[in-house]
């Protein structure tokens, strides 16, 4: 019996993407997938232990996309997040947003912040808008600006970035980003905030965070086409954490305002 490697590549992706279910990446995409109207793939990342964390944890990322008939209405699942383009626009793109935002458990590893209470893995809800400047003699040439809001129980937050891709050499795309995350009082409070209601046995001093930006970072990735249906991509997130969210004893005085992410990975594509 012969098997199309489209459908192993799926069954692959199905069988793994549970363990993608407590990604710790914050939901910003080191590498979108979109030059190629479907594809499927699994990326491996190096992520940081929690936000703030001077720690890594390896994860395994979900990459997958469907285009509708129009070609520009899609369903995209990049790691943590899931997201719908509901507009049939070259230029525009606006729909719903799904993501699993990473918790701080008591397996992390610093001594202090394990000893915390715990903070579970939430689903946030939202919403994202994009603008999309295409090469038309070479689509693989864009800049795309976006943003989202997401929440859960009242945590929100606001995200602005860009992204800058470029075709470099027959097989090679290179793509550039930049952008920044805005909490809530809620947001920043229960993320980095320390209290007797969340101290544990941490002996952490009380610290209250206020609404404001909490992160800026910037982006380098590529995408590698290795044939027709196979692709390579990679991407380095570095990211500082700001505003109150920096002086909080969990970064300040247990981790790092300077985070980092890396991921790898194999996509299958195809039209």
């Amino acid at each position: 019996m012969i098997i199309d490697t489209k459908w192993l590549a799926c069954a692959s992706v199905a069988i793994l993407a549970a363990a993608a279910a407590d990604a710790r990446a914050q939901g910003e995409a080191l590498v979108e997938v979109d030059s190629v109207p479907m594809q499927i793939g699994l990326g491996v990342a190096s992520v940081p232990d929690y936000m703030g964390s001077d720690h890594q944890k390896a994860t395994i990322a979900p990459l997958f996309r469907y285009t509708f008939a129009d070609g520009y209405r899609y369903f995209s699942w990049l790691g943590p997040q899931a997201s719908l383009n509901l507009l049939s626009s070259p230029r525009f793109r606006l729909g719903p947003v799904l993501n699993v935002h990473a918790g701080r458990d008591n397996d992390v590893e610093d001594d202090a912040v394990k000893r915390m209470q715990e903070i579970h893995a939430k689903l946030e809800v939202g919403v994202f808008g994009e603008m999309v400047f295409a090469d038309e003699s070479n689509r693989r040439n864009r800049t795309i600006v976006g943003a989202s809001y997401l929440t859960n129980s009242g945590r929100g937050r606001a995200r602005l970035n860009a992204r800058w891709w470029h075709q470099v050499a027959p097989q090679w795309d290179l793509q550039l980003g930049a952008g920044l995350v805005y909490g809530s009082s809620g947001y920043n409070n229960y993320y980095f905030g320390v209290s007797s209601d969340n101290r544990g046995s941490s002996g952490l001093p009380d610290f209250t965070a206020s609404s404001g930006v909490n992160e800026y970072y910037g982006t380098i990735g590529a995408a590698w086409y290795i044939n027709r249906n196979w692709m390579g991509v990679g991407g380095v997130k570095l990211a500082q954490i700001a505003g109150d969210a920096k002086d909080s004893p969990i970064v300040k005085d247990r981790g790092d305002k300077t985070q980092t992410s890396l991921l790898v990975g194999a996509v299958y594509q195809w039209r």
